[in-house]
Formats: C-alpha cells, structure tokens, sequence
C-alpha cells in the first residue's frame, strides 16, 4: 500500500490511530502497574523495625534506592516476556 493510497483510505486512517491509542494505554498501565509495585514494596520495607532492615543488610536511607532497582528489574522483565 503506497503512502497516497494509506492517506486516502479511511479504514487505514482509523485503524492505525486505535493501535496507537491502544498502545498509548497499555504503556499507561504498565507505568501504573510499576508505580503500584514500587509504593507496596517501599510501604512493606518501611514497616520493618531497623533490626529486621538490618538482617536485610539495609538502612532506611537506602529503602528508596532498593525499590526503585527492584521496580525497574520488574519492569524490564515485564517486557521481555
């Protein structure tokens, strides 16, 4: 299908703009869906008393660091499958 016959199909025209809404939403609910993770993993580590972060070999300051790693792995391997 040439460029000209592309433009001038509507069916083409309508088609390709639901694929990209949809990929539009899918990519919205994977960003959802990771921000979900990160907020119940940083909520879970923050309940634990510094002895339970320490047998972890963590400290408070590093929840943040650790749940965005641990979100950004999850994410990537999201996609892979």
């Amino acid at each position: 299908m040439t460029l000209e016959t592309k433009v001038l199909n509507p069916q083409y025209l309508i088609e390709e703009s639901a694929d990209r809404g949809w990929r539009w939403l899918n990519a919205q609910r994977l960003r959802y869906q990771r921000w979900r993770l990160f907020k119940m993993t940083q909520a879970e580590l923050e309940r634990l008393s510094d002895r339970e972060l320490a047998d972890l070999g963590l400290n408070r300051a590093e929840i943040k660091r650790v749940v965005r790693q641990a979100t950004a792995s999850w994410h990537s391997a999201s996609n892979n499958e």
